[in-house]
């Protein structure tokens, strides 16, 4: 599934004094593998720098090393996947603790393995698949404490939440808006559960079912000005007058700052290759793994 897959990525420091932003890919055709991932880095760069250059090699030893071919077990993949974002966590924390830092990041991030999609959040940032029927499909879903099942998860592992009805968005201790995040060292001491964790959602699609034509991972300095259902369409027009990605994922930066997002944008975009006339032109709905 991975030939044929046009993809590239912009960022923007915009209005921040300094960019936090990150985002990593490895292609393996002869796999049919693929992973991509956009970081949004918050309180410092450490955390983003450091995801974005171990998580993609930790998910290629996990599903792919020593030679093996690629697991077709949903569930062992998203364990795996799962395992590589906290194992990759415990080696950041540590080095920050070491630095005395409390950087943290949020990681967006897709997966292909052969004809499955699968896509892993932690934070805010977010996926979105355009479908080849024109329908918008949320691959993501934004872990803050606005969400009822985060804020009853953050409290009962001991943190507070702060803000809402009329208080400015809720936050983590009065400080943090996303609920899960890479890094963060001060919110995961001691034994679990802690306040703050790096345990993604997954979500999976199959490709020969479902047929996307594309996905967008941006972090949330675009989400803020824009919804799921504008980006698809976006997109879609620009696919229409047969942009590149490499364009596309620039028109989306660019759409978000002069919609006034003051945050770092950043913005990847994966065209995948037209469906095959064998695939079933029925669209299936991506299926969130259960959460912890």
């Amino acid at each position: 599934m991975t030939e044929g897959i046009k993809w590239d990525v912009f960022e923007a420091q915009g209005m921040r004094p300094t960019m936090e932003d990150a985002y990593a890919c490895d292609l393996e055709l002869s796999q049919r593998y693929g992973f991509w991932a956009v970081f949004d880095g918050h309180r410092g760069p450490r955390a983003s720098d450091f995801a974005s250059k171990n998580l993609g090699p930790a998910l290629r030893e996990a599903l792919l090393g020593d030679g093996k071919v690629a697991s077709t077990d949903d569930s062992k993949n998203v364990e795996a996947i799962s395992q590589c974002f906290t194992s990759v966590d415990d080696r950041l924390c540590k080095q920050l603790r070491g630095m005395r830092r409390c950087d943290g990041s949020t990681c967006i991030s897709a997966v292909v393995l052969g004809s499955k999609l699968f896509v892993a959040n932690t934070g805010d940032s977010r996926a979105v698949c355009g479908m080849n029927d024109g329908s918008v499909q949320a691959m993501s879903w934004d872990q803050t404490c606005d969400r009822d099942d985060e804020c009853a998860r953050v409290i009962a592992a001991g943190g507070a939440v702060s803000g809402g009805h009329g208080g400015g968005v809720k936050r983590v201790n009065g400080e943090l808006v996303p609920s899960r995040a890479m890094g963060d060292p001060e919110y995961k001491e001691g034994d679990a559960p802690h306040p703050v964790v790096a345990v993604p959602e997954v979500a999976v699609m199959d490709m020969s079912v479902a047929s996307p034509k594309f996905a967008v991972l941006a972090c949330d300095g675009l989400w803020d000005v824009c919804s799921n259902s504008t980006a698809v369409a976006l997109v879609s027009r620009y696919l229409e007058k047969k942009w590149t990605a490499t364009k596309i994922s620039k028109a989306l930066v660019e759409y978000a700052l002069r919609e006034g997002s003051t945050d770092n944008v950043t913005a990847m975009v994966i065209v995948f290759p037209g469906p095959s006339t064998r695939r079933q032109a029925q669209r299936a709905a991506a299926v969130p793994m259960p959460r912890r």
